[in-house]
């Protein structure tokens, strides 16, 4: 069990603090150790099939239209707290990631291991990084 406070500025305050479970989760369970560009695309398809879902929930003629909306609205519900779940966990991951400057940091490391560019110039971009 994982528990996320957010710090994502105008995030809903049922959001600001979200409880994750490998059990629970399915969708967390398999993502929990993806990059995080793969991660931000899973909550793109996950978001994908949630618009896909409500958009047939809004055909509402029938009263056949209306039993079926009745029977599948709390999975309709379930599925909103679901993504938006997901959503504030992926803002606040966008929000550290920024803040931290992990993606400069991340090139900065690359450059290093790779021997892309001189001594010289490997130190002045870690010293950058270290002044801000």
């Amino acid at each position: 069990t994982t528990r996320l406070v957010s710090k994502v500025p105008g995030i809903r305050p049922d959001l600001k603090q979200v409880v994750l479970n490998s059990i629970d989760d399915e969708f967390y369970d398999r993502s929990r150790t993806m990059s995080f560009g793969a991660f931000v695309e899973k909550i793109g398809g996950l978001v994908e099939e949630y618009r896909i879902k409500t958009k047939s929930n809004h055909n509402i003629q029938s009263l056949d239209d209306m039993k079926q909306f009745i029977e599948n609205y709390p999975e309709f519900i379930q599925l909103s707290g679901h993504v938006s779940k997901h959503m504030a966990v992926a803002e606040e991951l966008n929000r550290l990631q920024q803040d931290r400057k992990l993606m400069e940091v991340s090139e900065v490391e690359q450059e290093i291991a790779a021997g892309v560019s001189g001594y010289g110039s490997q130190l002045k971009a870690v010293l950058a990084l270290l002044n801000n």
